[in-house]
């Protein structure tokens, strides 16, 4: 018996080098909104300007990418590259609302480091796979069990106890992890 080569689809980023391709960037949108809004939350934007400094977030990030002044490297981290994104909206949003007469670079600095760390963080990458397996739970691509053992597991919820409150085996739970990890792989790739 054969095995199936490996999908070769382009990831999510590798799309985005397409302007054109209107169906990635609404991805994208759905997907990165919610993480970009909360880190710009924890960074002490108010309540009312969240949604404008998101947008914003992600106009610069078209934008980089339309004009070719970014391009995808799979060996780098698109995260680090959308921290300092996220950072520089967030001062620009005390420079401009002038809640902060001057902010120095000290403070620049200071700002970035303490919530920039939920870049990396569990949480931030929970977000990201929760936006992006409702999208392939729509499209039919993952059954709503397996998105939800896939973060069951994540959550550090044990194999055997997802496996008997849901009605499958073990080795059912752990193939659908992978499953869900490829899937996940084909359209976020390592970002």
């Amino acid at each position: 018996m054969a095995i199936a080569p490996e999908s070769t689809s382009p990831t999510l980023m590798e799309r985005l080098r397409d302007p054109a391709d209107h169906e990635a960037w609404k991805v994208f949108y759905e997907i990165y909104t919610r993480p970009i809004t909360a880190w710009l939350k924890r960074s002490g934007v108010p309540a009312s300007d969240l949604d404008e400094r998101a947008s914003g977030v992600i106009l610069h990030v078209y934008r980089q990418f339309v004009e070719g002044k970014f391009v995808y490297d799979s060996n780098r981290s698109f995260r680090s590259w959308l921290k300092t994104v996220c950072c520089r909206a967030a001062i620009d949003h005390y420079r401009r609302t002038k809640r902060r007469e001057f902010v120095s670079i000290f403070e620049a600095e200071l700002l970035c480091d303490g919530p920039s760390s939920y870049f990396e963080s569990v949480e931030f990458q929970t977000l990201v796979w929760q936006d992006t397996l409702s999208l392939l739970v729509k499209k039919g691509s993952v059954s709503q069990k397996h998105a939800r053992a896939f973060l069951a597991v994540h959550e550090g919820t044990p194999i055997s106890q997802i496996a008997a409150e849901w009605g499958m085996t073990e080795e059912a739970v752990k193939m659908a992890n992978i499953r869900v990890t490829r899937k996940l792989h084909e359209i976020l790739g390592d970002s």
